[in-house]
């Protein structure tokens, strides 16, 4: 047991080092972006960031994920994996690229080749740090971490505060900070001779694609989760809407951070274990599952709790009263929290079916419920809707994930947090005038509901320091 928790602190620690700096820049940045940029400039990039994320899946066909489950498994020559992935994706791109040039003759959309160009350096650097992390490198994985970060705030400073280039200026900085670690990867690490052009093994190609193929619906309803919103607030209201509601939904990125980087972490556990040691991935996973939902609504709470604080430091102009919809979204990310780990079962047990049908589920309700509460209340309705959506999916996996692992999923408690959280979120914004105290109040609450998470941090840093003998 000690080894794995052992295991799994080390390694959230240094994904977290790899993930949590290009997470941090997009605060560092946020008051260049909201001095520089309108709200309708931002809404405008945030628009082609969101179709890149839209059509991401669908150019790459999710083959990254492919190459790391497989390179992970150590089942086959890493080189075939790599090879049959990255052709797999270029023929994908080439055909992604031409479709899209033929729609912009009739829509005429300017940012359409920044945003094929963002799609293209984008695919590159997934697959390549995929790949890289795959392969256990996890100290260059920090690395190229730390290099995009450092190119991203170059890009940046350079072509937004210097050359005043404003969106293209944001987009360009973007393109640059997932190409050149891209480049070094692919010479450091001898790329070049690991990738057969010309070598395509159908039956692992289609072994490949049968593995990736459900992840696509799955990434496109996702997209539509969490993305969706801003067409809908674009469609019903304007590109300022969007901005606001973009540099809202920056808060809970932090949060968002955390989801992926435990999971990423764990999927390498049990990609690892579940063959050989079913016994040890249960006992583990009611450890682990029990920590990421506690330390999440902890850190849900935390959050909502600085949310005015944050806006105040990092928004400027009219972007900073958009602080009043940060808390649903953070809500909704909470909501995500609650499932604990059961998610990462359906990539350990190769079922990925059920990600896709919770995504759809969660994904209607949330098309449906904007198109009747924006128009009604607008931005707030898209976070709402968001908040509902999110718990929705969090439910159908919860229960789905039964028939993969049996185990106590604790619906009780998962209930009476995600109570506490919400009424949190909503006397932030009802009750203004004595916010600090009741914002406090409700976040002791829930750190006393979730006390076991402090205890057990306490008495594993104790055995730590009792191990090196410090204490």
């Amino acid at each position: 047991m000690n080894s794995r928790v052992n295991y799994f602190i080390k390694n959230t620690g240094i994904f977290l080092l790899g993930s949590f700096g290009s997470k941090f820049l997009s605060f560092l940045l946020l008051p260049v972006y909201t001095s520089i940029l309108s709200t309708g400039q931002y809404g405008q990039v945030d628009l082609v960031t969101t179709t890149q994320g839209l059509l991401f899946p669908i150019a790459a066909l999710s083959i990254s994920e492919a190459i790391f489950r497989f390179v992970m498994s150590d089942e086959i020559d890493n080189k075939s994996v790599l090879s049959n992935g990255a052709i797999t994706a270029f023929f994908s791109y080439v055909c992604t690229f031409f479709v899209a040039c033929v729609i912009n003759v009739f829509l005429k959309w300017e940012y359409m080749y920044w945003m094929l160009g963002l799609l293209a350096s984008s695919m590159v650097y997934d697959i390549l740090t995929n790949y890289l992390k795959a392969n256990h490198n996890s100290k260059k994985y920090v690395a190229i971490g730390v290099l995009y970060t450092i190119i991203n705030l170059s890009g940046n400073i350079l072509f937004l505060v210097v050359f005043r280039l404003e969106v293209k200026g944001f987009l360009l900085a973007l393109i640059f900070s997932y190409l050149m670690p891209s480049i070094l990867i692919f010479f450091k690490e001898k790329i070049y001779k690991q990738i057969r052009v010309f070598y395509v093994d159908k039956k692992l190609a289609q072994r490949m694609l049968r593995y990736s193929l459900p992840l696509i619906f799955t990434s496109l309803s996702w997209w539509i989760v969490t993305s969706s919103d801003k067409y809908m607030l674009r469609y019903f209201m304007s590109n300022s809407d969007v901005g606001i509601y973009s540099i809202a939904s920056k808060i809970p990125l932090i949060l968002q951070t955390l989801i992926s980087i435990f999971q990423t972490v764990w999927q390498i556990s049990t990609n690892q274990i579940h063959d050989e040691e079913p016994e040890k991935l249960k006992e583990n996973f009611v450890l682990f599952t029990r920590a990421f939902r506690q330390t999440g609504f902890i850190a849900g709470s935390a959050l909502i709790v600085l949310t005015q604080p944050l806006m105040m430091i990092l928004a400027r102009n009219d972007f900073y009263g958009g602080w009043i919809y940060a808390p649903f979204l953070i809500l909704s990310v909470t909501f995500s929290f609650s499932t604990g780990m059961v998610s990462t079962l359906y990539g350990a047990f190769e079922k990925n079916s059920g990600v896709l049908y919770s995504v759809l589920v969660g994904g209607g309700v949330n098309i449906i419920l904007n198109a009747i509460m924006i128009p009604k209340i607008g931005i707030m309705g898209a976070t709402v809707s968001t908040a509902v959506s999110r718990l929705i999916i969090a439910v159908y996996r919860l229960k789905d994930t039964e028939r993969l692992l049996k185990f106590d999923r604790e619906y009780g408690t998962v209930a009476i947090n995600c109570f506490l959280i919400t009424a949190q979120c909503c006397l932030l914004i009802y009750s203004r005038r004595i916010v600090y105290p009741v914002q406090t109040a409700m976040f002791i609450v829930i750190c006393l509901y979730n006390r076991e998470i402090f205890s057990k941090g306490i008495r594993y840093i104790s055995n730590i320091l009792r191990r090196n003998r410090i204490v």
